[in-house]
């Protein structure tokens, strides 16, 4: 086992620790005593530590590894292929969303949040308030640097590098409280895994500023790297796909332009890469309900919920995505005046 690994708990049933069946970990420190192999796991739900023989714990998404990168630090490597829309693991924050109090944090936590050396988790595993704390600075900058809008501190996630040309997406997962990690695009055994750190639509020259203030390093990804005149005319592109998706909603009552509008907008999320892609499935939703609203013909209606229907797919598989993905399947296998009440049930959970 290596650190960040998530594990599933299976103890005997006379263990102790029988409460704890079932329940998700992640791998803070293997071994934690050489002679014994113990590992010590951070259970979900719990505010401490626990060390488990080894044969007592399991990978729960054996497909990823945390090991050293050439790109920054460490990162997360592909141990199988994934395919777009599959999920590469899930994890519960260690500190909740905006959580920046220093004092809600365990000795446990801080373990996990800035990986203790070894002569430290004996202690940390007791949850012995001995552990020396740390300043409010250093929580600070943790938090700065590696948290999530909307899940807070997902240490595991957080070693995730950075590109522009990512091919793997993070969602928040509301119904689980878990954040995601899951494919936009194939990723190969072997190949490490990237993500986003900037917004959507960001062109060359604004992300490498979000990234220099926000992360203090400029990225020298593929599409950073392109020739000045390529990267002018991806930076060109982008700067339209804003511009259209920013006008979607003020068509909202004339639905012919918007719908010309979305196509070209689609258009572009294809042409510019695996992030601008995995959002053409929110645009098809869009337009599938402006449709639906204004009464417009069948074939048009048919032609969006297939775009739909083929992009979902692309995305993560949250609650909020599989009832949108079964709501426009159903309206496609559906016959008659009655398959559109499966699409407006839909939007009207909305």
């Amino acid at each position: 086992f290596r650190y960040g690994d998530i594990v599933t708990i299976g103890v005997p049933e006379d263990d102790p620790f029988e409460a704890l069946n079932g329940r998700r970990a992640t791998v803070v420190l293997a071994p934690v005593d050489d002679d014994t192999g113990d590992v010590l796991c951070h259970v979900r739900g719990c505010a401490r530590m626990f060390a488990f023989a080894p044969e007592h714990i399991r990978r729960a998404f054996p497909g990823y590894e945390v090991r050293a990168s050439a790109t920054h630090g460490t990162g997360l490597f592909a141990l199988r292929a994934f395919a777009a829309g599959e999920t590469i693991l899930d994890e519960e924050p260690l500190v909740p969303p905006g959580d920046s109090d220093a004092h809600r944090l365990t000795a446990a936590d801080w373990a996990f949040a800035a990986q203790l050396t070894p002569s430290d988790a004996p202690r940390v595993r007791e949850n012995d308030p001995a552990v020396p704390p740390r300043s409010d600075a250093v929580l600070e900058s943790v938090l700065n640097a590696n948290q999530f809008w909307r899940a807070g501190l997902c240490p595991v996630m957080s070693r995730a590098n950075h590109s522009c040309a990512a091919r793997a997406q993070f969602e928040w997962d509301a119904a689980e409280e878990v954040e995601l990690l899951y494919a936009i695009a194939p990723i190969a055994a072997g190949e490490e895994i990237f993500v986003t750190y900037t917004p959507d639509f960001a062109t060359t020259a604004e992300r490498q500023s979000v990234l220099r203030v926000t992360k203090s390093f400029v990225c020298r990804c593929p599409h950073c790297a392109l020739p000045s005149d390529e990267v002018a005319a991806r930076d060109q592109k982008l700067e339209q796909l804003r511009q259209l998706h920013q006008s979607l909603p003020q068509l909202a009552y004339n639905p012919c332009e918007f719908l010309r509008t979305a196509e070209r907008a689609v258009a572009l999320c294809e042409d510019l890469g695996a992030t601008e892609r995995a959002l053409v499935p929110a645009i098809a939703l869009e337009a599938l309900q402006l449709c639906l609203a204004h009464s417009v013909d069948d074939t048009v209606l048919d032609a969006w919920a297939k775009r739909a229907s083929d992009t979902l797919d692309r995305r993560a598989a949250t609650q909020h995505w599989r009832r949108q993905r079964r709501g426009v399947e159903q309206f496609r296998a559906g016959t008659g005046p009655q398959r559109k009440s499966h699409l407006a049930r839909l939007f009207a959970r909305q």
